[in-house]
């Protein structure tokens, strides 16, 4: 079997969906509650040394997995992804606002496009698994709060010889 679809080209693929459909639902989320504006995250493919100011949403590979195998004729796959969103503001409710608002824009995004780009043959779909955020942290030397969510997800694929 060809190395074809595996982990960068599905990451790659879910980044470029992110990156194109993530301020509609922000303008989405920002229409039903008007108390905390969400502004647009950058969307940052992969882990990188040197990220951007918050918000910011990085798109990850966390495993794969085999889920049904046909020796050479086809296998499908399961590669599970993180969708995480890093978040700042002075406030502890706007921050916990936010970062639930940017968790219901990934959520739409997902939904709204199980397909992703339309670049990878054999895509079965994107299905959410499961949503998580971190406890709040204040910057050493000011006064603003930090907190990432999460959302992991699987990214299914069949892959014939």
């Amino acid at each position: 079997m060809a190395i074809r679809k595996l982990m960068p080209a599905v990451q790659a693929s879910l980044a470029a969906t992110m990156a194109a459909n993530i301020n509609a639902e922000i303008d989405a989320v920002n229409s039903v509650w008007t108390d905390v504006a969400v502004p647009y995250p950058t969307v940052v493919n992969g882990y990188r040394s040197v990220l951007p100011e918050p918000p910011y949403v990085v798109i990850s590979w966390l495993n794969s997995k085999v889920t049904a195998d046909a020796s050479s004729a086809w296998q499908t796959l399961a590669h599970v992804f993180e969708v995480a969103i890093l978040c700042q503001d002075i406030e502890e409710n706007a921050l916990d606002n936010q970062v639930q608002r940017y968790l219901t824009a990934i959520w739409e995004v997902g939904v709204k496009f199980p397909q992703l780009d339309g670049t990878l043959a054999g895509l079965v779909g994107l299905g959410w698994d499961r949503a998580d955020k971190s406890v709040i942290y204040q910057h050493k030397t000011s006064k603003m709060l930090l907190q990432s969510a999460a959302w992991t997800g699987t990214v299914y694929l069949d892959e014939s010889s």
